[in-house]
């Protein structure tokens, strides 16, 4: 086994409600990959991680970008966590030491929206928010799917227990 140090990189956007900045929205996604291994059946030994998770990276950069330049009376109310977790692929590492070491105190942790291998091949009708009926955000998903006009479909592999 091969011991590395690899960081969680975290950032937080304070909220603009005195009453609700101690409370926090993460929005999390993973930037480790398996790297480099066996070859595949054309001879590539590069395990590329555009889809996972490079996409839930950039997105959680841009939601980063988008809310950080709202104007003050937009920016949202509780504060936002940004974090970019390690060693996913390796079992959960970096999300586990964060759940041990967290920036902000986890009983102050409204929700974390993970985003992980989203989509790349363009527009959809539907989607599927893995977790979401296990948890609060079930009728604001629902809310906004029907606000879009989008159809929620079923997590197709439950048996995973994603969440």
């Amino acid at each position: 086994m091969k011991r590395v140090e690899a960081p969680n990189v975290v950032a937080i956007l304070p909220g603009r409600d005195p009453k609700l900045r101690d409370e926090y929205v993460v929005f999390s996604a993973h930037w480790d990959h398996f790297g480099i291994g066996a070859p595949d059946k054309k001879g590539d030994t590069i395990y590329n991680g555009a889809l996972d998770n490079a996409t839930g990276v950039a997105s959680v950069l841009e939601i980063a970008r988008v809310l950080s330049s709202l104007p003050a009376p937009e920016k949202p109310r509780r504060s936002i966590l940004f974090l970019i977790t390690t060693a996913e692929e390796q079992g959960l590492l970096g999300s586990e030491w964060y759940s041990q070491h967290p920036v902000a105190p986890i009983g102050k942790t409204a929700t974390d929206i993970n985003l992980d291998s989203m989509n790349i091949l363009g527009p959809t009708r539907d989607f599927v928010p893995l977790g979401a009926e296990r948890s609060s955000l079930k009728a604001v998903v629902e809310a906004i799917a029907r606000e879009r006009g989008l159809r929620i479909s079923p997590d197709p592999r439950p048996e995973q227990g994603s969440f």
